[in-house]
């Protein structure tokens, strides 16, 4: 174990860049959002020490899962998601007909679907589908994307296309989810918050 790990573990974590990190997994954790990816740059014992934490947090917590690779840059990432919140997610019948558009296989495979996006990232793309499996709405993914008509509303943590009423709801739902999160925080130390949810 680290020293950086084995501090934050038996004592106060002050590790301001740790708490960001867990912080962003809140929505995830209280289901605002089935996925989440983090990136950890190349060459820092700091970054990866802080990656094995999180790991551990996560392994030990048992409610999520991730998916850790490395792009051809060197850096590393994980994809954290709620598996059931994930394949719902994408079993909309709507987003399930745009990924095959996308070239995404025909029969449905969570396991599948994942490996493509991710072998995707690892070539150094970040594919623009990656805000479906995110959670944003389809219409901003598509309006992104340019497969839509609609005109780009706003930008409110992500660019919002059409009628913004389905991205201020979900906005504010993340939003929620984050504070909350914070809050809980702020009593609970972040390698034992999985705990408590």
């Amino acid at each position: 174990m680290s020293i950086a790990l084995y501090t934050c573990c038996s004592q106060p974590c002050n590790d301001s860049r740790f708490i960001q990190i867990v912080e962003m997994l809140g929505p995830v954790l209280f289901r605002a959002k089935p996925a989440e990816i983090v990136n950890f740059p190349k060459g820092s014992k700091m970054a990866d020490a802080r990656k094995e934490q999180i790991k551990e947090m996560v392994d030990k917590g048992g409610k999520i899962q991730y998916r850790e690779f490395t792009t051809c840059h060197g850096c590393t990432k994980l994809l954290f998601f709620d598996i059931y919140m994930l394949e719902a997610t994408l079993m909309d019948e709507e987003i399930y007909l745009f990924l095959q558009f996308l070239d995404y296989p025909l029969e449905f495979n969570i396991e599948t679907y994942l490996d493509i996006l991710i072998t995707k990232m690892k070539k150094g793309e970040m594919p623009h589908e990656i805000g479906i499996f995110l959670g944003y709405p389809l219409k901003d993914v598509m309006g992104f994307m340019g497969y839509s008509t609609s005109k780009l509303t706003k930008i409110n943590g992500w660019k919002v296309y059409g009628d913004p009423q389905q991205s201020d709801e979900l906005y504010n739902k993340i939003s929620t989810a984050r504070a909350r999160f914070k809050e809980l925080l702020k009593i609970h130390q972040p390698e034992n918050i999985l705990s408590v949810i």
